[in-house]
């Protein structure tokens, strides 16, 4: 599943798929549920240096967020 599929398109508000949800809580990782959130908010603007700046995020954890994102298919 692309990530475009999962992002709601336009105005204020982002809807997450229930599955998603349960996906991002049963892996017990904050780091990947703050990236995906701010993946979901940003869309097709998003930008990797401007995510890691604006979550505060070193390279690794980054690294490992996306892997665990990837690996709940949830990017691809």
């Amino acid at each position: 599943m692309s990530l475009t599929s999962l992002i709601p398109t336009g105005g204020e508000f982002c809807v997450l798929r229930a599955q998603v949800v349960d996906s991002l809580l049963a892996c017990c990782d904050g780091d990947s549920a703050l990236l995906y959130l701010y993946l979901v908010r940003k869309g097709s603007s998003f930008d990797e240096r401007e995510a890691l700046r604006a979550l505060g995020m070193t390279r690794d954890r980054y690294d490992r967020a996306v892997h665990t994102l990837t690996s709940l298919h949830l990017v691809s």
